[in-house]
């Protein structure tokens, strides 16, 4: 063993189906992430104040997933096409990829402001296995295409 992580193939294509958690919609998406009570230090009302304005042209759809005593996740889908963005759709039109590049950038500008635990990560569902998320900067240097999702992770404080 080398001590070399192996990274699956990715040839950026589009994601052909969201997970069924999802939020499509931005006003249940900010409805939802107002009322958690999981996420740490009130990241997520500082997250709801951040979302305002033209964020959601940038993504597709958000995810929550938690664990209260353990980690609270924030996963941002980022759009393919025209007509997958969360606010002022447009054509079937494919985004190249310096714009998805942007979407990507402006998605992980969110949680990074509200300090998460640990790295924002870059990540993709590869056509058969398991979803990979890896830090960003790992992501940057082996990957060309832009990620599907933008991912990030609080860890609550331990209680004495």
């Amino acid at each position: 063993m080398t001590g070399q992580r192996e990274y699956p193939e990715w040839d950026g294509r589009a994601l052909a189906e969201l997970p069924g958690k999802a939020f499509t919609d931005p006003a249940d998406f900010l409805i939802e992430l107002g009322k958690r009570d999981d996420f740490p230090d009130g990241a997520n009302e500082d997250l709801v104040q951040l979302f305002k304005g033209s964020m959601f042209r940038w993504i597709r759809a958000a995810e929550f997933s938690a664990h209260p005593e353990w980690w609270a996740h924030l996963t941002l889908w980022l759009p393919f096409f025209q007509d997958e963005r969360m606010y002022g759709p447009g054509d079937h039109t494919r985004l190249s990829a310096a714009e998805r590049w942007h979407a990507a950038e402006v998605a992980m500008s969110v949680p990074a402001q509200t300090m998460p635990t640990g790295s924002v990560q870059l990540g993709f569902t590869p056509s058969a296995g398991e979803p990979v998320a890896i830090p960003w900067h790992e992501y940057c240097k082996h990957y060309r295409e832009p990620p599907e999702y933008v991912k990030a992770g609080w860890q609550p404080e331990p209680v004495e």
